[in-house]
C-alpha cells in the first residue's frame, strides 16, 4: 500500500510533468504561429516588390515608347514642315505670285508655323529637351504658362532655390514629371480657376507646393486611389515619388487644395533609365 506522502508526489510529479507538456505544446503553437505571420509578411513583400517590378517595367517602357515617338516626331514631321514652311515662303515671295495667291500662301504658311509650334510642344512634354537643355525652373514655368493658357487666370511660379542647381539632374526629371503629372491632374480634376506653384529649400531638402481653389484631394483619397490602382498617370506618380524616396502630401484647405512634394537633395536611388539608357 502505498504511503500518503508517495501519492502527493506521484500527483505533483504528475501536474508538472502535464504542465511541461502544456508549455512546450504553448511554445510550440507560438513558434508555428510566429513562422506563418513571417512567411505572410515575406509573402505580401514580394508581391509589393513584384508590383513595383511591374511599374518600372511600365514606366520604363512609356519613357522609350514617348522617346521613340518624340524622335519620329521631330525627325520625320519636324523635317518636313520646316521644308514646307521654307518653300511657302520662297513661293509667296515671288515676283510672277498674283496679290489673292500671295494671299492664300501666307494663310498656308501660318497654318504650318502653327504646326511647327504645335509638334514643338508635343515633343516637349514627351521628352523633356526644354528640362535638359534650360533645367527644372524654366521648364516648370512653361507647365504654369500652359496651365495659365487653359484656365485663363494668372498661375504663378515662385522659385526660391539657389541659382546653382540642388538636384541632381535624374532628380529634376523625375520631379519634372510629378509637377506635369499633378497640374495635369488638377486641371483635369480639380476644376480650378487658378494654381500656383513654389520651390523652397529646407532642412536638406527640396520642397514644392501646388495650391489652387478647386475641388480638393485629402491625403486619405489619394491613398484609396492608389489603391485601386485608378490608372497609370497615379501609379507611375506614386512610383517616381518612390524613386526619389520623396514624401507626397494632399491637403483640403478652407478654399481649394494644397499639394507638397518634399525630396530629400542628397539622397539619390537608382533611377528610370530615360531613353532606355
Amino acid at each position: 500500500m502505498e504511503k500518503p506522502e508517495d501519492l502527493v508526489w506521484y500527483i505533483i510529479a504528475s501536474s508538472a510533468f502535464t504542465a511541461l507538456i502544456v508549455i512546450l505544446f504553448s511554445v510550440l503553437i507560438y513558434r508555428q504561429f510566429k513562422l506563418r505571420l513571417q512567411q505572410g509578411e515575406d509573402f505580401e513583400k514580394t508581391l509589393q516588390q513584384k508590383e513595383i517590378e511591374k511599374i518600372n517595367a511600365i514606366v520604363i517602357a512609356q519613357e522609350d515608347e514617348r522617346a521613340e515617338i518624340a524622335r519620329n516626331l521631330h525627325d520625320d514631321l519636324g523635317a518636313t514642315l520646316s521644308i514646307m514652311q521654307r518653300k511657302l515662303a520662297s513661293l509667296a515671295n515671288h515676283e510672277h505670285v498674283s496679290a489673292e495667291s500671295e494671299k492664300e500662301l501666307l494663310q498656308v504658311s501660318t497654318m504650318v508655323d502653327h504646326s511647327v509650334t504645335t509638334l514643338r510642344s508635343i515633343t516637349n512634354g514627351m521628352l523633356p529637351h526644354y528640362l535638359l537643355s534650360f533645367g527644372l525652373k524654366k521648364s516648370v514655368e512653361r507647365l504654369f504658362e500652359q496651365a495659365q493658357g487653359q484656365l485663363g487666370k494668372p498661375c504663378l511660379l515662385q522659385y526660391e532655390l539657389p541659382n546653382s542647381s540642388v538636384l541632381l539632374k535624374d532628380q529634376e526629371i523625375q520631379m519634372f514629371y510629378i509637377i506635369s503629372e499633378l497640374i495635369n491632374n488638377t486641371v483635369k480634376h480639380a476644376n480650378p480657376s487658378y494654381m500656383d506653384g513654389r520651390f523652397t529649400q529646407e532642412h536638406g531638402h527640396v520642397l514644392f507646393s501646388l495650391s489652387h481653389d478647386g475641388v480638393p484631394m485629402s491625403q486619405s483619397d489619394y491613398e484609396n486611389l492608389q489603391g485601386k490602382k485608378v490608372g497609370m498617370g497615379l501609379s507611375s506618380l506614386a512610383y517616381r515619388v518612390h524613386q526619389l524616396r520623396a514624401v507626397l502630401n494632399f491637403e483640403s484647405l478652407n478654399r481649394g487644395g494644397k499639394v507638397t512634394v518634399l525630396v530629400p537633395i542628397q539622397s539619390l536611388p537608382k533611377q528610370v533609365p530615360i531613353n532606355g539608357e
